[in-house]
């Protein structure tokens, strides 16, 4: 028989995995995860609920345009960077070539 410490563990695993896989879906899959949200409107489960958190989290970091550092570096292309030809020259007055 489980106690309450397993209990509250096991609850918050499934509510943290339903709320990643709330968030992942509607960023990656909206039509579906609109879908989805339809189906679970009237399932009251600690995951379904969970997982409609996620996706309305999703919907209000997208909505005020909030993108954390590490999404914005992630959507970045970084081919198109073109470092400063002289990016280096400061450093070559600090560290003087050995020959």
């Amino acid at each position: 028989m489980q106690n309450e410490k397993e209990k509250d563990d096991d609850l918050t695993a499934i509510f943290q995995q339903g709320f990643n896989d709330g968030y992942m879906l509607r960023e990656q899959m909206p039509e579906l995860a609109q879908s989805l949200e339809r189906s679970l409107a009237d399932i009251h489960t600690e995951y379904s609920s969970a997982f409609k958190d996620g996706m309305n989290q999703y919907d209000i970091e997208n909505d005020k345009g909030l993108m954390l550092d590490w999404k914005m570096d992630q959507d970045r292309d970084h081919d198109d960077f073109t470092p400063d030809k002289d990016a280096d020259k400061d450093r070559d007055e600090i560290e003087p070539e050995m020959d």
